[in-house]
């Protein structure tokens, strides 16, 4: 990083004010990133930034603020972001340079394919999103069809749900229905908190021959004794904080055969959840003895109007073009297995809240 030209105080007084927007530490580092990623991708809009950053939210529109402000960033009628003369300046100052992507197309889902019998599932599942109404007081935000039937489809392709048993465990991504019309495994669990979707999951399940059991539990109750240690791979897709992501895996180990090698599945957005909150999750997984064997980034999408940010909100120089229209909000996929340590971190009563993002932007810094 080159010094001079009064841009070392430039950038600490721009941090300073970052920093104060969102109470929210925000590093030299963040901003070169921020910076170089936008240099590689303009013009760009703030959803398509979002989507390819693995910066906490915050911190992007910390620094979406301050870069604004200082004229860095200018923002064209139809949302676009650019560097202007003055962020040119500032890339250089960072010696922020163009390379060559050596990924010349990026493969979504890894460059992998539905089968025809899939393709037929995603069709079926389409249609039943539409009688699926997320419930914001349970913190409900299914994923896109597409996601939901892929990531159901990873866990098939890694042979963790033939002739097994499997739970999901919240279930607003109808994955117990995907699990179903596969055929795979030989028993299916659906557990949630939603009366309405699990009597929604039971109809379905009735009227097409499925055999989909179901059980209405808050998982902030310990697992019914008769469902603990029965299964051979969960599913979840929990609220993206470190409280709810630890939470619905410790139930999911809980309902887990105790044997070595089982598999468990969870989507795990870096965008919501702050560095030091992530890292908290990641010991909270060592504690529970669960090694992660896969991960893969930015594998499942959520719809547009995704309300991750309902408690942030843009700054105002971006309100014109909030709510977004584009997928912008992505969860990595990771596939979690049993040693023979595991052990649920929680196994009595959970007293606290599971979907406080704030607080986990106040308590992780």
């Amino acid at each position: 990083m080159n010094e001079g030209n009064g841009f070392e105080e430039r950038v600490e007084s721009m941090l300073r004010s970052a920093r104060r927007f969102k109470r929210f530490p925000t590093s030299v580092l963040d901003m070169e990133r921020f910076l170089t990623l936008l240099y590689e991708q303009q013009p760009v809009d703030l959803w398509d930034l979002m989507r390819k950053s693995d910066a906490y939210v915050r911190v992007l529109l910390s620094l979406l603020f301050v870069l604004e402000k200082d004229g860095a960033i200018s923002i064209a009628s139809d949302g676009k972001l650019k560097l202007t003369r003055q962020g040119l300046k500032l890339a250089k100052y960072f010696m922020i340079k163009r390379i060559e992507n050596p990924l010349i197309e990026p493969k979504q889902k890894m460059g992998l394919r539905l089968t025809p019998k899939f393709k037929m599932i995603l069709e079926t599942v389409r249609g039943l999103y539409q009688d699926v109404i997320p419930q914001n007081r349970f913190d409900q935000a299914p994923l896109l069809p597409e996601s939901a039937v892929y990531k159901v489809a990873y866990a098939i392709s890694k042979g963790d749900a033939t002739n097994k048993s499997v739970v999901c465990v919240g279930d607003d991504d109808l994955t117990s229905i995907i699990f179903a019309l596969s055929g795979v495994p030989k028993r299916v669990l659906a557990v949630d908190i939603d009366k309405y979707l699990l009597e929604m999951i039971e109809e379905y399940s009735e009227e097409k021959g499925l055999d989909i059991e179901t059980l209405q539990l808050d998982l902030r109750e310990p697992v019914p004794g008769e469902y603990r240690s029965s299964f051979d791979l969960f599913m979840t897709e929990p609220p993206d904080t470190v409280a709810g992501i630890s939470l619905f895996v410790s139930r999911g180990v809980e309902l887990l055969k105790n044997t070595e090698g089982m598999t468990g599945y969870c989507g795990i957005s870096l965008t919501a959840c702050p560095p030091l909150g992530l890292l908290q999750i990641q010991r909270n997984f060592t504690s529970m003895g669960l090694l992660i064997s896969d991960r893969i980034p930015k594998y499942s999408d959520y719809p547009p109007h995704r309300t991750e940010l309902k408690h942030v909100e843009v700054p105002d120089c971006y309100d014109a073009f909030y709510p977004p229209k584009k997928v912008w909000y992505s969860a990595d996929l990771l596939r979690l297995k049993t040693t023979r340590e595991t052990t649920p971190l929680f196994n009595d009563v959970f007293k606290g809240k599971l979907a406080n993002y704030s607080e986990d932007s106040q308590r992780f810094q």
